[in-house]
């Protein structure tokens, strides 16, 4: 295990490309944020009848029955902590 601080083993370079590598996956992620809310403004601006229903989606009952059972799951199972 490497130790950080001043007493770090890593030498000058190891340590300038671990920040480079940070500041890179930093930039990725903001780029990642700004596509996914161009591509949200795109479906909203859509007009709403050419947008499907999600009922009306063909996994919709499957969805909805699962979810609606793990939340009575989730339920029991505080309410036999307590």
């Amino acid at each position: 295990m490497s130790q950080e601080g001043p007493h770090s083993t890593l030498n000058e370079e190891e340590f300038y490309d671990a920040v480079e590598t940070g500041l890179d996956k930093m930039e990725e992620e903001v780029e990642f944020r700004h596509r996914l809310k161009q591509q949200q403004g795109a479906f909203t601006m859509m007009a709403p009848d050419s947008r499907r229903s999600e009922k009306e989606h063909p996994l919709w009952e499957s969805v909805s029955t699962r979810v609606h059972l793990a939340n009575l799951a989730r339920q029991h199972c505080i309410l036999n902590l307590n």
